[in-house]
């Protein structure tokens, strides 16, 4: 608790300071307070997680686990997602609606490609890496 509310203030003054016209603010001291005040919320989440007091949900973990998935085939899928759209009723939309789509779908994306891939090729290197111990290691006979 202590760390979240020494890094608190340069989070909370950055934040206030681009809200309220940001081109104002000198921009790498805004970059420096937020980056320590957002390392700091990380920090404090984490340390409460490692002491049980925080639990992740089940969902949460597995997006966390797709991320680099989801980093992959972002792009692509929201292209994909942002053609189909197109073809059906992209003007009609509002802009918060087609930003809410086409970042579901970018998810979606990455997490059928965490699943379908990602998963898959790491379990078989592991195999393999495991194997290759196996029959390297000298028998201790």
């Amino acid at each position: 608790m202590e760390l979240m509310m020494v890094c608190a203030d340069p989070l909370a003054y950055s934040i206030f300071a681009e809200a309220i016209g940001g081109h104002a603010f000198y921009k790498p001291l805004r970059t420096v307070l937020f980056g320590i005040g957002a390392a700091a919320v990380v920090m404090a989440l984490v340390s409460w997680e490692a002491r049980g007091r925080l639990s992740v949900p089940r969902w949460l973990a597995f997006l966390g686990d797709a991320s680099y998935a989801i980093y992959l085939v972002h792009i692509t899928a929201m292209g994909v997602a942002a053609r189909l759209l197109q073809m059906v009723a992209f003007d009609s939309l509002p802009p918060y609606l087609l930003a809410i789509v086409l970042s579901a779908s970018a998810v979606l994306a990455g997490a059928v490609a965490h699943v379908l891939v990602e998963k898959p090729v790491i379990a078989l290197i592991r195999g393999q890496i495991r194997r290759r111990r196996l029959t390297t290691e000298p028998s201790a006979h």
